[in-house]
This record gives structure tokens, C-alpha cells and sequence, in this order.
């Protein structure tokens, strides 16, 4: 566990190369464990790459007890929580290069934290804008609908969102789901209420690469366009990938981590980060 400046204390995962030359730091998806992730970990690690993951404010075994009075926003998971992990390895491993890869939410959140400068490298996956209008017609009309209804129900009534009822992702707390909610409701996400002084996004030099996939139905090629071009400084590859092209019906949002996507999607992210 770390501790971190807000006090609260985030779960670590660490797997460490004993001849690494790089170590990556993974970025989750909104609600999504690091546990998550671990498969796709070990297959970098036995490419001689090491691995730490980690568990935002509130969720997976960075959860406390009760998240009725635990608060936290998405902005802090970034300043707080990434920026705490980003530091604790650079003080660590301090002649590792770090890459920073970021999963949906995760890939918006390097643009927030201030040590992502200092990455040498960043992987961004299926990461994009929020902003509502950017999805799908009939999964715009369901999130318009949680948005409206259902988060402002659940926050007034338990302080949190239980949004482990009817997705498959961990419940958010109160803070961080009503912040997240309020991004996706306006046209330029996050850049229309954070202090540009506290946006890093233009500050990042570093190679940046990001993948999108056919009938991601969370990340539109729009979105992924839209969020990496405000990455203005970075040298930026865009990777779309065809399922079809490597023998699979979908990847999807999440599939990109998944043991299914391992002999196809996964030595193409593999491919970046050598």
C-alpha cells in the first residue's frame, strides 16, 4: 500500500524484471481492478519489461470499508493518485525508464498529473473523450439516463454509485462519479473545467502511441482522435486495429487486456514499448 498526500492509501502491484530496461506503469480503465490487468502483466514481464499496477481512490483493495464517506474525484485520482505511483517509482527505480499506459479513463488521466512529463514513453488504449455525443446513439440515450437520473439518485441517497448493480464495473465513489459525469457533459470533456494551469497535456514530449479498435461502442474513433490530439506536443502514432485482421469477431473496449486478444492484440502494444 501507499500512502498518498490526501491520505488515503492506494493498493500496488509490482512485477519487477530482475533485467528490465523499462518499467511500465498501467493506468486503469474507470472502475476497473488491476487485477484486471494481470495477465497482460506477466506476458510483459516475460518480456523482460517491468510491471506496477495499482487501484484508484475507492476502488479494488484501494477501497475503504464504506465508500459512503469516502470522497475523491476523477481529477484526483490523477493529481493524487497516478502522480503518487509516477513519483514512488521514479524513486525507486531511478535509471528505469518509465512508461506511463493508459487504459480509457486511465490514458486521460496522464494528461493530469505533473510527474507524466517525465515518461519516457506512453501507451494510450482505447482512450478518449468522454464527451456523450461521441458514442453510439442507443448508448448515448443510456448513459444520458444515468447521468441525469440515476448517479444524482444514488449520490444523494448512498453517497456513492453502485455501479456494481448493472456493470461489470467496481462501485465509484460519489466524488469521482459525479466529476466524471459532469466531463461528459460538455463538448470539450475535462478541458472545460480544469484550470488549463493544471493540464499537462501540451507539456508531454515524449513518443505516444495510440490504439483504437472497430465498434468500440466506449471509444469511437472520433473520441480516440479527439483526446490524442490534444496531446499537441507529443509524437504521436495512431494505431487502429481490425479484429477481422487478426482472426477475431471483436475486441472491443476491454478485450485489448483479455488472454483472448493475447496472440493477436498483444505483442502489437508489446511492439511499442521495445
Amino acid at each position: 500500500m501507499l500512502k498518498t498526500p490526501l491520505g488515503y492509501n492506494i493498493s500496488v502491484e509490482k512485477l519487477i524484471h530482475p533485467e528490465a530496461s523499462q518499467i511500465v506503469i498501467i493506468s486503469s480503465a474507470t472502475g476497473v481492478v488491476k487485477e484486471f490487468y494481470k495477465h497482460f502483466a506477466a506476458y510483459l514481464y516475460d518480456n523482460g519489461i517491468s510491471v506496477v499496477t495499482f487501484d484508484y481512490g475507492g476502488i479494488g483493495k484501494s477501497k475503504p470499508i464504506s465508500l459512503r464517506t469516502f470522497f475523491t474525484t476523477a481529477h484526483r485520482w490523477a493529481t493524487n493518485d497516478l502522480e503518487t505511483v509516477i513519483t514512488h517509482v521514479k524513486d525507486e527505480f531511478p535509471d528505469l525508464p518509465v512508461t506511463l499506459l493508459g487504459h480509457s479513463i486511465g490514458g486521460q488521466l496522464i494528461g493530469l498529473a505533473p510527474s507524466s512529463v517525465l515518461a519516457s514513453r506512453i501507451v494510450l488504449v482505447a482512450s478518449q473523450s468522454g464527451y456523450y455525443k461521441f458514442w453510439p446513439f442507443t448508448e448515448r440515450l443510456k448513459m444520458l439516463l444515468a447521468w441525469k437520473v440515476l448517479f444524482p439518485v444514488f449520490y444523494s441517497s448512498l453517497g456513492y454509485i453502485p455501479t456494481r448493480r448493472f456493470t461489470p464495473m467496481e462501485d465509484l465513489p460519489g466524488g469521482m462519479a459525479m466529476e466524471w459525469r459532469k466531463w461528459c457533459m460538455s463538448p470539450q470533456y475535462l478541458f472545460d473545467h480544469v484550470d488549463p494551469s493544471a493540464l499537462y497535456f501540451e507539456q508531454i514530449t515524449a513518443p505516444l502511441y495510440s490504439f483504437s479498435t472497430d465498434r468500440d461502442k466506449f471509444a469511437t474513433v472520433a473520441s480516440t482522435d479527439w483526446l490524442t490530439a490534444r496531446y499537441t506536443r507529443a509524437r504521436t502514432e495512431r494505431i487502429h486495429l481490425k479484429p477481422e485482421a487478426y482472426g477475431l469477431k471483436t475486441i472491443g473496449h476491454f478485450g485489448y487486456f483479455q488472454k483472448r486478444c493475447s496472440r493477436a492484440v498483444w505483442p502489437e502494444l508489446l511492439s511499442r514499448l521495445m
